[in-house]
């Protein structure tokens, strides 16, 4: 009896560790840097300074790694710096319920980091909000390379 209540809770215990909350922008960086194929990083609502680049971010197709606001009616807002958001070479990603705004030049951008070989490719962007970008020329709310 003891045997089975053990192995019962151990599935619960390994899905709880698969998501990592997060109230920084430091925490995003370092949740980001640890997740792996499944993982789901959720972002508490709150003002963040814009600037962020997450890269290396590699999900499998079965399990995707999901950055999300923790709350779709209370989005986290990513304000200023060059870009809001950058992603630079990242496979199987979803990007979902994230404000961005006040940007010098792109509001999200996503790259392949400079590897025409290996691209960034299967990301899914979700209730994602972006106003107030650049102030003139050739700048991108959302910005795909």
């Amino acid at each position: 009896m003891i045997c089975i209540s053990i192995f019962a809770v151990l599935p619960l215990f390994t899905a709880a560790r698969a998501q990592a909350p997060v109230s920084s922008v430091n925490e995003l960086r370092e949740a980001v840097a640890r997740a792996k194929p499944g993982a789901r990083i959720l972002i508490a609502p709150g003002q963040y300074e814009g600037g962020v680049t997450l890269q290396q971010i590699h999900g499998e197709a079965s399990k995707r790694i999901v950055i999300s606001g923790s709350d779709p009616a209370k989005l986290p807002v990513f304000k200023g710096g060059n870009a809001g958001i950058h992603l630079s070479n990242v496979e199987y990603v979803d990007l979902k319920n994230i404000q961005i705004e006040g940007c010098a030049d792109n509001g999200l951008n996503i790259d392949d980091g400079g590897s025409i070989e290996r691209p960034s490719h299967h990301i899914s962007l979700e209730n994602i909000k972006v106003s107030r970008i650049g102030a003139a020329g050739n700048q991108d709310g959302i910005k795909l390379s």
